[in-house]
Protein backbone atom coordinates (compact mmCIF):
# COMPACT_ATOMS: atom_id res chain seq x y z
CA UNK A 1 0.00 0.00 0.00
CA UNK A 2 2.98 2.09 0.38
CA UNK A 3 4.19 2.14 -2.80
CA UNK A 4 0.61 2.29 -4.43
CA UNK A 5 0.40 5.46 -2.07
CA UNK A 6 3.95 7.01 -3.22
CA UNK A 7 2.90 5.85 -6.95
CA UNK A 8 0.13 7.92 -7.40
CA UNK A 9 0.80 10.70 -5.15
CA UNK A 10 -2.44 9.64 -2.59
CA UNK A 11 -3.87 12.66 -0.10
CA UNK A 12 -5.13 9.83 2.12
CA UNK A 13 -5.26 5.92 1.83
CA UNK A 14 -6.74 3.27 3.91
CA UNK A 15 -7.80 -0.24 3.48
CA UNK A 16 -11.41 -0.34 2.99
CA UNK A 17 -12.34 -3.86 3.16
CA UNK A 18 -12.17 -7.29 1.45
CA UNK A 19 -14.78 -8.72 -1.03
CA UNK A 20 -15.61 -12.22 -0.40
CA UNK A 21 -15.54 -14.49 -4.44
CA UNK A 22 -16.11 -17.73 -5.56
CA UNK A 23 -12.99 -18.54 -7.15
CA UNK A 24 -11.04 -15.56 -5.65
CA UNK A 25 -11.48 -12.95 -2.89
CA UNK A 26 -10.72 -9.41 -3.54
CA UNK A 27 -9.24 -6.52 -1.00
CA UNK A 28 -10.20 -3.43 -1.77
CA UNK A 29 -8.02 -0.27 -0.84
CA UNK A 30 -9.54 3.54 -1.24
CA UNK A 31 -7.54 6.42 -1.92
CA UNK A 32 -7.98 10.13 -2.75
CA UNK A 33 -5.77 11.65 -4.42
CA UNK A 34 -4.47 15.40 -4.68
CA UNK A 35 -6.48 16.47 -7.31
CA UNK A 36 -9.12 17.80 -4.85
CA UNK A 37 -12.31 16.96 -6.82
CA UNK A 38 -15.66 17.71 -5.82
CA UNK A 39 -17.66 16.32 -2.65
CA UNK A 40 -20.15 15.27 -4.86
CA UNK A 41 -18.33 13.77 -7.91
CA UNK A 42 -18.80 10.08 -7.63
CA UNK A 43 -15.67 9.47 -8.65
CA UNK A 44 -13.93 11.31 -5.96
CA UNK A 45 -12.48 8.34 -4.32
CA UNK A 46 -10.31 5.69 -6.61
CA UNK A 47 -10.39 2.49 -6.05
CA UNK A 48 -7.81 -0.36 -6.05
CA UNK A 49 -8.44 -4.35 -5.67
CA UNK A 50 -5.96 -7.12 -5.11
CA UNK A 51 -6.48 -10.60 -4.52
CA UNK A 52 -3.35 -11.16 -2.63
CA UNK A 53 -1.97 -8.03 -0.30
CA UNK A 54 1.70 -9.64 -2.02
CA UNK A 55 0.22 -8.58 -5.62
CA UNK A 56 0.26 -5.62 -7.24
CA UNK A 57 -2.87 -3.31 -6.78
CA UNK A 58 -5.20 -2.97 -9.96
CA UNK A 59 -6.90 -0.12 -10.50
CA UNK A 60 -10.89 -0.31 -10.80
CA UNK A 61 -12.46 2.20 -13.64
CA UNK A 62 -14.41 4.93 -12.94
CA UNK A 63 -18.23 4.50 -12.37
CA UNK A 64 -21.43 6.31 -13.32
CA UNK A 65 -24.86 6.79 -11.97
CA UNK A 66 -26.10 4.67 -14.88
CA UNK A 67 -23.57 2.19 -14.13
CA UNK A 68 -24.82 2.54 -9.83
CA UNK A 69 -28.59 2.40 -10.90
CA UNK A 70 -28.17 -1.29 -13.35
CA UNK A 71 -26.28 -2.76 -10.59
CA UNK A 72 -29.26 -2.26 -8.23
CA UNK A 73 -31.17 -4.73 -10.69
CA UNK A 74 -29.18 -7.61 -11.00
CA UNK A 75 -27.99 -9.84 -8.95
CA UNK A 76 -24.56 -11.72 -9.41
CA UNK A 77 -22.55 -13.92 -7.35
CA UNK A 78 -19.08 -12.58 -7.21
CA UNK A 79 -15.93 -15.01 -9.01
CA UNK A 80 -12.96 -13.04 -8.14
CA UNK A 81 -12.20 -12.29 -12.08
CA UNK A 82 -12.61 -8.76 -12.69
CA UNK A 83 -12.74 -8.95 -16.29
CA UNK A 84 -15.80 -11.72 -16.44
CA UNK A 85 -19.09 -10.85 -18.31
CA UNK A 86 -21.94 -10.37 -16.84
CA UNK A 87 -24.94 -12.34 -18.04
CA UNK A 88 -27.82 -10.94 -16.35
CA UNK A 89 -31.40 -10.12 -16.82
CA UNK A 90 -31.94 -7.03 -16.86
CA UNK A 91 -28.98 -6.14 -18.68
CA UNK A 92 -25.86 -5.10 -16.82
CA UNK A 93 -23.47 -3.02 -19.75
CA UNK A 94 -19.87 -3.90 -17.84
CA UNK A 95 -18.12 -7.03 -16.35
CA UNK A 96 -17.22 -7.95 -12.53
CA UNK A 97 -14.67 -5.00 -12.42
CA UNK A 98 -17.28 -2.47 -13.16
CA UNK A 99 -20.51 -4.02 -11.01
CA UNK A 100 -17.74 -4.00 -8.33
CA UNK A 101 -16.43 -0.76 -8.85
CA UNK A 102 -20.97 0.31 -8.58
CA UNK A 103 -21.03 -1.58 -5.33
CA UNK A 104 -18.36 -0.02 -3.86
CA UNK A 105 -19.89 3.56 -4.40
CA UNK A 106 -23.28 2.00 -2.91
CA UNK A 107 -21.38 0.64 -0.36
CA UNK A 108 -19.40 3.84 0.35
CA UNK A 109 -21.31 6.59 0.44
CA UNK A 110 -24.24 4.22 2.54
CA UNK A 111 -21.84 3.87 5.45
CA UNK A 112 -19.34 6.19 6.23
CA UNK A 113 -20.38 7.47 8.94
CA UNK A 114 -18.95 9.58 11.67
CA UNK A 115 -18.76 10.92 15.51
CA UNK A 116 -21.07 13.97 15.59
CA UNK A 117 -19.39 17.05 16.61
CA UNK A 118 -15.92 17.09 14.30
CA UNK A 119 -17.09 18.01 11.45
CA UNK A 120 -18.86 21.55 10.06
CA UNK A 121 -20.36 22.17 6.98
CA UNK A 122 -18.93 24.73 4.55
CA UNK A 123 -21.53 27.01 3.21
CA UNK A 124 -19.49 27.81 -0.25
CA UNK A 125 -19.48 24.50 -1.87
CA UNK A 126 -21.51 22.40 0.11
CA UNK A 127 -18.79 20.26 1.37
CA UNK A 128 -17.95 19.47 4.74
CA UNK A 129 -14.78 20.51 6.64
CA UNK A 130 -13.02 19.62 10.03
CA UNK A 131 -13.94 21.79 12.96
CA UNK A 132 -11.25 23.39 14.44
CA UNK A 133 -9.25 21.83 17.30
CA UNK A 134 -10.79 24.05 20.23
CA UNK A 135 -14.46 23.47 18.80
CA UNK A 136 -14.42 19.99 18.14
CA UNK A 137 -16.96 18.27 20.50
CA UNK A 138 -15.83 15.03 21.50
CA UNK A 139 -18.23 12.38 22.34
CA UNK A 140 -17.84 10.11 25.50
CA UNK A 141 -18.10 6.12 24.77
CA UNK A 142 -21.82 6.28 25.90
CA UNK A 143 -23.11 8.94 24.00
CA UNK A 144 -21.66 7.07 21.14
CA UNK A 145 -23.78 3.89 21.86
CA UNK A 146 -26.65 6.09 20.26
CA UNK A 147 -27.55 6.77 16.65
CA UNK A 148 -27.98 10.27 17.45
CA UNK A 149 -24.66 10.95 17.98
CA UNK A 150 -23.55 9.85 14.35
CA UNK A 151 -23.92 11.36 11.13
CA UNK A 152 -23.02 10.35 7.47
CA UNK A 153 -19.69 12.02 6.71
CA UNK A 154 -20.09 11.82 2.72
CA UNK A 155 -22.98 13.19 0.47
CA UNK A 156 -26.52 10.66 0.10
CA UNK A 157 -26.38 8.61 -3.02
CA UNK A 158 -30.06 9.62 -4.52
CA UNK A 159 -32.16 7.23 -6.53
CA UNK A 160 -30.92 8.16 -9.72
CA UNK A 161 -27.10 7.51 -9.06
CA UNK A 162 -26.46 11.07 -8.66
CA UNK A 163 -24.88 12.63 -5.27
CA UNK A 164 -26.99 16.49 -5.89
CA UNK A 165 -29.68 16.75 -7.66
CA UNK A 166 -30.21 18.19 -10.95
CA UNK A 167 -30.99 21.67 -11.16
CA UNK A 168 -33.92 22.96 -13.82
CA UNK A 169 -34.41 26.08 -14.82
CA UNK A 170 -37.87 25.72 -16.21
CA UNK A 171 -40.93 23.32 -16.30
CA UNK A 172 -39.63 21.78 -19.81
CA UNK A 173 -36.36 20.93 -18.29
CA UNK A 174 -37.99 19.00 -15.23
CA UNK A 175 -40.56 16.80 -17.73
CA UNK A 176 -37.35 16.04 -19.65
CA UNK A 177 -34.85 15.07 -16.91
CA UNK A 178 -38.04 13.14 -15.50
CA UNK A 179 -37.49 11.35 -12.03
CA UNK A 180 -34.30 12.78 -11.50
CA UNK A 181 -35.49 16.25 -11.98
CA UNK A 182 -38.00 15.21 -8.89
CA UNK A 183 -34.72 14.35 -6.76
CA UNK A 184 -33.84 16.90 -3.37
CA UNK A 185 -29.89 16.96 -2.68
CA UNK A 186 -29.61 15.68 0.73
CA UNK A 187 -28.64 17.72 3.98
CA UNK A 188 -24.68 17.42 4.64
CA UNK A 189 -23.85 15.23 8.28
CA UNK A 190 -27.66 14.63 8.17
CA UNK A 191 -27.82 11.97 11.51
CA UNK A 192 -27.56 8.37 11.65
CA UNK A 193 -30.83 8.61 13.54
CA UNK A 194 -33.07 9.23 10.47
CA UNK A 195 -31.45 5.56 9.34
CA UNK A 196 -31.79 4.00 12.82
CA UNK A 197 -33.75 0.74 11.88
CA UNK A 198 -30.80 -0.24 9.72
CA UNK A 199 -27.73 0.14 12.13
CA UNK A 200 -27.37 -2.40 14.70
CA UNK A 201 -25.18 -0.34 18.25
CA UNK A 202 -23.30 -2.23 20.28
CA UNK A 203 -21.19 -1.89 23.58
CA UNK A 204 -18.00 -4.30 23.75
CA UNK A 205 -15.35 -4.96 25.93
CA UNK A 206 -15.02 -3.39 30.18
CA UNK A 207 -18.25 -1.11 29.89
CA UNK A 208 -17.37 0.33 33.60
CA UNK A 209 -16.81 3.64 33.99
CA UNK A 210 -13.80 5.26 35.71
CA UNK A 211 -12.91 8.55 36.80
CA UNK A 212 -9.71 9.92 35.62
CA UNK A 213 -8.63 14.07 35.63
CA UNK A 214 -12.41 14.61 37.12
CA UNK A 215 -13.26 12.85 33.32
CA UNK A 216 -15.61 9.53 33.00
CA UNK A 217 -13.38 7.42 31.18
CA UNK A 218 -15.17 4.27 29.69
CA UNK A 219 -12.44 1.69 27.87
CA UNK A 220 -15.18 0.18 26.06
CA UNK A 221 -15.74 -0.18 22.01
CA UNK A 222 -18.31 1.32 19.97
CA UNK A 223 -19.61 -1.17 17.63
CA UNK A 224 -21.78 0.00 14.07
CA UNK A 225 -22.76 -2.46 12.37
CA UNK A 226 -24.58 -1.81 8.89
CA UNK A 227 -27.96 -4.05 8.24
CA UNK A 228 -28.37 -2.81 4.62
CA UNK A 229 -24.64 -4.15 3.77
CA UNK A 230 -23.40 -6.51 6.53
CA UNK A 231 -19.73 -6.89 6.67
CA UNK A 232 -19.93 -2.88 7.04
CA UNK A 233 -18.64 -2.14 10.08
CA UNK A 234 -17.72 1.01 12.41
CA UNK A 235 -15.67 1.37 15.51
CA UNK A 236 -14.92 3.73 18.18
CA UNK A 237 -12.88 3.70 20.93
CA UNK A 238 -12.87 6.65 23.81
CA UNK A 239 -14.58 9.00 21.40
Amino acid sequence: MNNLAYGYGAKNLRLFGKIFGKDKDYWVCEMEELNNKDDYDLNKYTYFVTDSILNDWIRLPDTSNEIVVKSRYIKHLVLGDLNHNINSNPKFDGNEKDYIRAQIARISYSTTIYPDGIYEKEEENQGVQLKEEENREIKSTQELNNTESWVWLRPCLLNSGNLKAIETENEEDEENQGKEAKESTVERLMKLENDKDFWKLSLQGLQDVHKLDNKDICYGVNVLNSLRWPGAINVAYKG
